[in-house]
């Protein structure tokens, strides 16, 4: 495997198509291999260019800071994984931290890297993660019920108090995915034992708990991601033909989903958006075939992101800040795609 990346920093790599480069502009960095790993995977990004996710190998959650210096964040005493899912602004991360005795935990690394569990909730106790925080410090996730096995998803406020949302009318269980800077949260809600089960949710500031409606024809959908502004949620939505394909809502306008489209594939998955409309994620080329890390411009069709030096093939996209810069992976590499 080629990592050609030198050990103290984020090295000046030629950068080399896909197999349809998005910009020319955008330039592509793999990021240093994390501590003890082998395989890296990148989860989320702030506005600073500071990249989390963890190691494949090692199992510690991981941060890379804006010139790329890696910096393994483990997890808690005595777990054996550690998930980093989300950095904000002022370099708080969240994520999950694993183990055999005790389940799962939500956690908070704060900016020096020491990391707490987040409260329990009753019920819910060590079967927490974390998914997103905001600039607030409000934090959003799940938790699952020790008696039912069904998920809940959850708000922590910047104190630490813990909040249980509401599941759509008629919905088994949930999850939150993602947080505004203003505080309205998204996921999805799921009702067992239907065929079409899962559905894409927002909750607004007041409460109220509303279905963001699928692609026509479609049935399963998902919210993965809102901006910062409150403005656009992204996530996916079955179409008529039963194909998963990366989806826009915009809350400005009538609430209905828009398809993103594909890169010649039938699948495809928006994971992120920023407040500039630029969204990113992941898409088939062929029926069938790989996935690769695309990126949807307003009103242009899916790009897929460009590799560099011998790794051509990037595999996905998972998280864009406000300033368009991207974190993904290529091969088993953690990557960042700048505009230069």
């Amino acid at each position: 495997m080629s990592r050609p990346v030198l050990a103290g920093g984020l090295a000046a790599l030629v950068v080399l198509g896909c197999v349809a480069p998005a910009h020319a502009a955008t330039a592509t960095t793999l990021l240093p291999v994390a501590p003890g790993s082998t395989w890296d995977h990148v989860k989320g990004i702030n506005d600073a260019g500071v990249v989390v996710g963890h190691s494949e190998t090692s199992r510690d959650a991981v941060r890379w800071a804006a010139d790329g210096t890696v910096t393994s964040l483990g997890k808690l005493p005595g777990d054996f994984s550690g998930i980093a899912h989300a950095v904000n602004n002022a370099g708080v991360t969240v994520g999950t931290s694993l183990g055999e005795a005790n389940g799962m935990a939500g956690v908070k690394w704060d900016a020096a890297g020491q990391i707490s569990a987040l409260p329990d909730f009753p019920g819910l106790h060590r079967g927490t993660t974390a998914s997103a925080i905001n600039d607030n410090g409000v934090i959003v996730g799940s938790g699952t019920e020790q008696s039912s096995g069904l998920s809940t998803a959850l708000r922590w406020s910047a104190d630490g108090t813990v909040t249980a949302l509401s599941h759509l009318a008629g919905h088994d269980q949930s999850w939150a995915s993602d947080i505004s800077a203003g505080g309205t949260i998204v996921g999805a809600s799921d009702k067992l034992n239907t065929f079409d089960r899962t559905h894409a949710t927002m909750w607004q500031l007041d409460g109220t708990v509303i279905e963001l409606p699928p692609l026509p024809g479609g049935g399963n959908s998902s919210a993965r991601a809102i901006n910062d502004a409150g403005t656009i949620v992204v996530g996916s939505s079955e179409t008529a033909g039963g194909h998963q394909h990366a989806v826009m809502w915009t809350l400005s306008g009538p609430l209905v989903a828009t398809d993103l489209g594909t890169v010649g594939g039938l699948f495809s998955l928006a994971t992120s958006v920023n407040d500039a409309g630029v969204a990113v994620g992941e898409s088939t080329a062929t029926p069938g075939g790989a996935y690769y890390a695309v990126r949807w411009q307003p009103q242009a069709a899916a790009e897929l992101l460009p590799g560099t030096g011998t790794i051509t093939k990037c595999i996905a996209a998972r998280a864009i800040n406000d300033n368009g810069s991207i974190g993904g992976g290529c091969r088993r590499s953690a990557a960042r795609w700048d505009e230069s």
